[in-house]
């Protein structure tokens, strides 16, 4: 009988040698058999699935890294010696966005610290970490608890770093007595795809923004002036501005064929006679000038006395008025 066990496992091994590698068939489809079943009962990872549990794994993995690195942050903090070493340590906490919430009440503190640089730092950082403490604390620096340039600069930036989409605030800013802040503010508003709501709501506040701004505020409407409703009469309303740059700037943006209107042209004319900027009387000359395509204009000298002046332009004016097709009303 045992003699017999040695020839049927003989028997065996050389069929399993003699098949190579390969498993047998009937071991193959059970395999298949049982995979097909995995499938079908969802014990088998689908694609999505070792997806998901890879980019769950990576998330861990990140949010471990985070920790330590907020970790080193707060022990950094701690240790600061001086403004510069504490505003690096923010840095760090802002680096980790809304995971160093856990840290918020640590960081919150040098809002007020005695360092402008300090401050602004906090301050981006507090907003990385967005929530209803960012948006409290940015509207209390835009408020003018803060008087620093710098520091309410750095408000107004991170308003969008707080995931704050309203503009309110920011709007309000356009009157402001800085001219600073006003340029930022509206940098922040010039930002977003322009809207004609938007657009109207610039060019109502531009005549009175102050230099900085309202020369920003130009260039960036006068790129739109397509969008602008009655471009002719924004024009004229921005030779009166209190700035001589800002009013000088017009002049030169306004080299369109569009702008060709008896009332600017107007308007140009008795700019050369009161703007006490020599570039804008020059500037308005030589537009004018060139919209008249005709050298039969009355003499004019710029550097003229106001007087002298006076009396010149007032020949460009009747000769306005004898030639008032070329330059339309409407």
């Amino acid at each position: 009988m045992s003699a017999l066990r040695i020839l049927l496992a003989a028997v065996l091994a050389l069929s399993f040698v003699a098949c190579g590698d390969d498993e047998p068939k009937d071991i193959k489809t059970y395999k298949k058999k049982g995979s097909d079943t995995m499938k079908k009962e969802g014990t088998a990872l689908s694609e999505e699935e070792k997806q998901r549990r890879e980019q769950a794994a990576a998330e861990r993995k990140e949010t471990e890294a985070s920790n330590k690195r907020l970790s080193r942050a707060a022990g950094h903090l701690t240790k600061a010696k001086d403004s510069f070493e504490i505003a690096e340590a923010l840095a760090e906490f802002q680096a980790e966005g809304a995971r160093a919430a856990t840290y918020i009440d640590r960081v919150e503190k040098f809002v007020d610290h005695e360092d402008a640089e300090v401050r602004a730092q906090a301050i981006k950082t507090v907003a990385s970490v967005k929530g209803v403490k960012a948006r409290e604390m940015l509207e209390r620096i835009l408020n003018n608890a803060d008087e620093d340039e710098y520091v309410r600069t750095a408000a107004i930036v991170s308003w969008t770093r707080a995931g704050l989409t309203d503009s309110g605030p920011i709007e309000a800013l356009l009157d402001d007595i800085d001219p600073g802040i006003q340029r930022e503010a509206l940098k922040y508003l010039m930002v977003d795809k322009p809207t004609g709501t938007r657009l109207e709501f610039i060019r109502g506040k531009l005549s009175d923004l102050a230099g900085p701004a309202a020369k920003l505020g130009l260039q960036w409407l006068m790129k739109r002036r397509d969008q602008i409703v009655d471009l002719p009469s924004f024009v004229v309303e921005m030779l009166d501005h209190q700035d001589s740059r800002t009013r000088a700037l017009t002049v030169a943006l306004a080299g369109d064929a569009s702008l060709n209107k008896y009332a600017v042209a107007e308007k140009f004319m008795r700019s050369m006679i009161d703007d006490p900027n020599l570039v804008v009387r020059k500037e308005a000359q030589k537009l004018l000038t060139a919209w008249a395509g005709s050298k039969a204009l009355p003499s004019y000298d710029a550097e003229a006395d106001e007087e002298a002046r006076r009396a010149a332009v007032e020949k460009w004016l009747s000769w306005l008025s004898d030639n008032e097709a070329k330059f339309p009303k409407n």
